[in-house]
C-alpha cells in the first residue's frame, strides 16, 4: 500500500502539468529547479543529523532524498503555488503556510505509520519550509527582474 501512495505521490503532480501549460511551466521552471536543489541538499543535511527520515521510498536508493516528494510533488507544487500567488507576497505566504502546516499533519501520520521519523519536531520542519518558500520567493524575484533587464 505505501508503495501505491509513493507512486501517486510522483506521478499526480507530474500529470497536473499538463493543466498549466508551456509558458507558465516555462517561467516557474528556474525557482521550481531551484526548490530542489535545496530540498536536496537540506534532505541530505536532514539525513546525516537525523532531522528526519524517511523509512519507506519508492526505490532502494531514495531514501535520503525521496523521489516522489523531492522531484516529482515540491517542483510541480512550487510551480503550482507561483502560477497563482507571484507578485501578491501576502497571499503567498499565507497559501505557503497553510500548505506547509498541512504537511506537518502529514508528517504525523506517516510518524504514525511509521514511515517517517526524526529527531526534530514538526512544528520545527514546517518552520524550516515556510522559511524555505520565503527565500524562494526572492528568488523568483530576482530571477524575474535578471530576466526583463536582459530582454
Amino acid at each position: 500500500m505505501i508503495n501505491v501512495f509513493a507512486w501517486l505521490i510522483f506521478i499526480i503532480p507530474l500529470v497536473s502539468l499538463f493543466f498549466l501549460g508551456q509558458t507558465i511551466i516555462r517561467r516557474y521552471i528556474s525557482v521550481a529547479l531551484f526548490v530542489t536543489v535545496i530540498n536536496t541538499i537540506l534532505y541530505s543535511i536532514a539525513w546525516e543529523y537525523n532531522w528526519w527520515r524517511y523509512e519507506e521510498s519508492l526505490f532502494n536508493w531514495d531514501q535520503v532524498t525521496p523521489v516522489p516528494i523531492i522531484f516529482s510533488a515540491y517542483w510541480v507544487i512550487t510551480i503550482w503555488i507561483f502560477r497563482f500567488t507571484f507578485r501578491k507576497f501576502w497571499v503567498y505566504l499565507i497559501v505557503n503556510i497553510i500548505a506547509n502546516c498541512l504537511f506537518g499533519l502529514v508528517l504525523e501520520l506517516w510518524r504514525k505509520a511509521e514511515i517517517y521519523s526524526g529527531n526534530m519536531s514538526n512544528v520545527t520542519v514546517v518552520l524550516i519550509f515556510i522559511s524555505l518558500s520565503i527565500i524562494i520567493y526572492i528568488f523568483q524575484v530576482w530571477y524575474e527582474r535578471n530576466r526583463s533587464t536582459e530582454s
